[in-house]
C-alpha cells in the first residue's frame, strides 16, 4: 500500500479507537504514526481545459447518465470560480445565495472547520445560478442548488468521468478545482483574503497548498 493509503486507515483506526474509548470499551490509545507522505504541489486547471470540460457538457455525443447536462455545466461553473468544497456544493440550497448581496453562504454544519463563510459573487456566476434557478423551475428556498440522490452520490463521479474522457483533458478533480480557483485568487489578493474564501483555520495551509500564495 502507499503511504496516503496507510495513513488514511490510520485515520480510521484512530476514530475508532476513540470511539471505544469513549464508550469504555478500550481503556487506552495506543499513538500511532503514521508514515511520511511526498508533499503534494498545487495543481491548476488552464483556462482551455475548463473550457472543454463545459464544451463537453455541451456535446450530444458525450454520455451523462445521473444528472442533466445543464446540472454539470452549472456545477464546474460554480466549482471552479467558489473553489468550494464537493459536500459544500452538494449541501447548498437556494436560501444560502443571496442575489442582492451577491453572497454565497457555506454553512458552518457543512464547512470543515465548522464555522459559516461567505463567498462573494461576480455578476457573471450570479447570472448563470439566477438562471438555473429558473430552469429548475424557481425551486424552492430550500431545495438543493444541485440536488443528487445520497444512495447514488458516486454515480456523479460516473458521469464526471465521462466528460473528462469526452474533454480529453485527463485526470481533473473536484479537488484540483478548489485548488485552482484558490491559486487564480492569490495572484491577486493577499493570503488572508484567500484563507477567508477557501474556508482554512490555518494559513499554513493556504500557502503550503496554492500556486501564487507564498507571493500573496
Amino acid at each position: 500500500c502507499k503511504p496516503v493509503t496507510i495513513n488514511k486507515h490510520l485515520r480510521q483506526l484512530g476514530r475508532f479507537l476513540r470511539w471505544g474509548k469513549e464508550m469504555g470499551f478500550v481503556d487506552h490509545i495506543p499513538k500511532l504514526t503514521k508514515l511520511k507522505q511526498d508533499r503534494k504541489f498545487p495543481v491548476k486547471i488552464p483556462p482551455d481545459a475548463q473550457a472543454k470540460l463545459l464544451a463537453a457538457t455541451h456535446d450530444p455525443d458525450c454520455e451523462v447518465r445521473f444528472r442533466s447536462r445543464g446540472w454539470w455545466r452549472v456545477w464546474i461553473k460554480t466549482l471552479f470560480y467558489t473553489g468550494c468544497r464537493r459536500g459544500e456544493l452538494l449541501n447548498l440550497i437556494w436560501d444560502d445565495i443571496s442575489w442582492d448581496e451577491k453572497h454565497l453562504l457555506v454553512r458552518a454544519e457543512h464547512e470543515k472547520t465548522h464555522r459559516d463563510r461567505m463567498i462573494p459573487l461576480s455578476d457573471e456566476i450570479l447570472e448563470v445560478l439566477q438562471a438555473w434557478w429558473t430552469e429548475s423551475g424557481s425551486a424552492d428556498d430550500s431545495v438543493h442548488v444541485f440536488p443528487v440522490v445520497q444512495e447514488s452520490c458516486r454515480q456523479v463521479y460516473e458521469d464526471w468521468m465521462r466528460i473528462r474522457k469526452h474533454a480529453g483533458v485527463g485526470k481533473v478533480t473536484f479537488k484540483n478545482a478548489r485548488s485552482t480557483a484558490g491559486s487564480e485568487l492569490a495572484a491577486e489578493h493577499p493570503l488572508p483574503v484567500v484563507q477567508g474564501w477557501l474556508g482554512h483555520s490555518n494559513p499554513n495551509t493556504t500557502s503550503q497548498y496554492y500556486v501564487n500564495s507564498q507571493d500573496a
